[in-house]
């Protein structure tokens, strides 16, 4: 979907719509059904990814609470990562190596750098005792795949989203 077309705007219209319309409590699963439609509007990998990588970001966030520790810091960036390093170098390994000569032509989904990005920025913040972790799914997961920002970027910091 373009950011440019009627249809962006019919979306964004129907989506100002219900959030005003529906009561607070309902705010964060509506932009949350919004994010997943934006989603969808990729691709099912597009969809499975962001789910991943939130599934892993939110996870390893809840684990570095309360403590510093940089092994687990480096585990949850590396398992942030994994989907992105996956795409973008397992169709160039598959060139020189015959056993992964199935890899060749994957097309990594719209958006995967940006969402694997900002859940290392999370994890880096929650690292440095910057922000405390998100306890809530929901919020983590609106904050990851917010679509005004899921194709164009641009990267924030979580405290000023989350």
């Amino acid at each position: 979907m373009n950011f440019l077309s009627f249809s962006f705007a019919g979306f964004g219209i129907l989506l100002f719509a219900a959030w005003w319309a529906l009561p607070n409590q309902c705010r964060p699963w509506i932009l949350a059904a919004a994010n997943i439609i934006f989603a969808a509007l990729f691709g099912t990998k597009a969809i499975l990814c962001l789910a991943i990588v939130s599934a892993i970001g939110y996870v390893f966030g809840l684990l570095q609470s309360n403590r510093q520790n940089k092994a687990l810091a480096f585990a949850g960036i590396l398992a942030c990562a994994a989907p992105l390093l996956g795409y973008k170098y397992l169709p160039v390994a598959g060139l020189h190596i015959e056993a992964l000569q199935a890899f060749q032509g994957i097309i990594a989904p719209v958006g995967i750098s940006f969402y694997v990005f900002k859940s290392i920025s999370y994890l880096i913040e929650v690292y440095r005792t910057r922000i405390a972790p998100e306890r809530n799914f929901l919020f983590y997961f609106n904050y990851i795949g917010f679509f005004a920002q899921f194709s164009s970027g641009s990267i924030q910091r979580p405290n000023q989203l989350l």
